[in-house]
């Protein structure tokens, strides 16, 4: 070896530096499938203005926009512990949730009841989604129950409320997107997950970009997440930016709470904490769903309104009105 061979020789102590950190970064790179959730759960606070796309715009309108998270994803390092160890602890895989809660599916949904607020039309379909319990890629779209849409519209309504046993017989004759009929008996509804939902007609491409975007896979790890309390502040933002962009300013706005395309907002989990983290923030109004009030009643965060909604239009009219900040 010449003694330019020796000058271009990396040190030992450095290759095992640089496999060093890999490691550790790598360890500390998050599972997006597993979450953890606390006995007490921490919420996390999200910036959406200037983040979210719809239909290849920036949705941008003035003031601030944010929505409320609980739960987090698991480390890698945090995977490997709890698997050698032989338990899984508070992580839930959530690779198994409903395909309508995916942020694939629920964005672009969440992004049309702000569009269709704001005076577009955009056809829609009241769906009940089938699917198997070990194996959640395996979809059934019904789209009528014994030829009736009304029928369907009846059995949604009872969903948001009922588990889905309580409302579904073996008489019931389902119609799915194909053409197809079919019923479920007492054995095969209990292998089945069914699920009330909407689907578009045409395609609104609506999404969440993060700064990692050209580092990781998003349209996969979007495919894996589940989540749809950021619906209503999609909404509102989508709805502002289109119709009212100064809706909102001056203000920082939070909020929770899924949504179906006519505006009504559905109760979701983890509301306490996300109103705590909303404030935390520095939010000036931090909107919920109507259903959750009971739990927010005594509940006393200064300088934040804590505003009930049943729809977006509530939340659209407290803004405009700002009773609590006048």
């Amino acid at each position: 070896m010449n003694r330019h061979d020796r000058g271009r020789r990396i040190p030992r102590r450095r290759v095992v530096t640089v496999l060093a950190m890999s490691l550790i970064a790598l360890s500390l790179i998050p599972v997006p499938f597993n979450v953890v959730f606390a006995d007490d759960p921490v919420g996390t606070v999200w910036r959406l203005d200037g983040r979210l796309t719809v239909e290849g715009r920036s949705i941008n309108p003035q003031g601030r926009w944010s929505f409320v998270a609980i739960g987090r994803p698991e480390l890698v390092i945090e995977t490997l512990s709890k698997r050698a160890r032989g338990h899984t602890g508070q992580t839930r895989n959530v690779r198994g949730g409903s395909h309508l809660q995916r942020p694939i599916v629920a964005e672009p949904i969440a992004a049309v009841a702000g569009l269709r607020r704001a005076g577009r039309d955009v056809q829609v379909q009241p769906v009940l989604l089938v699917e198997e319990r070990v194996n959640p890629a395996t979809l059934l779209t019904i789209v009528a129950i014994d030829g009736s849409e009304q029928q369907l519209f009846a059995l949604l309504d009872a969903l948001v409320n009922m588990p889905a046993d309580t409302v579904i017989t073996d008489s019931m004759l389902f119609t799915t997107s194909d053409g197809a009929s079919l019923s479920f008996t007492a054995q095969e509804r209990a292998a089945r997950r069914f699920t009330a939902g909407e689907q578009l007609l045409e395609d609104v491409p609506a999404r969440i970009r993060w700064r990692t975007q050209r580092l990781v896979p998003q349209s996969w790890f979007r495919s894996l997440a589940v989540g749809n309390s950021h619906g209503l502040m999609v909404a509102l933002a989508t709805y502002a930016h289109t119709a009212e962009p100064e809706l909102a300013r001056g203000l920082h706005v939070s909020g929770t709470g899924a949504i179906r395309t006519d505006g009504t907002v559905l109760n979701i989990g983890g509301v306490v904490a996300k109103a705590k983290a909303a404030h935390r923030a520095g939010a000036d109004v931090f909107f919920y769903p109507a259903q959750h009030a009971p739990l927010l009643d005594t509940l006393v965060l200064d300088g934040m309104a804590l505003v009930p909604v049943v729809s977006m239009d509530d939340a659209i009219v407290w803004l405009r009105e700002r009773p609590s900040l006048s």
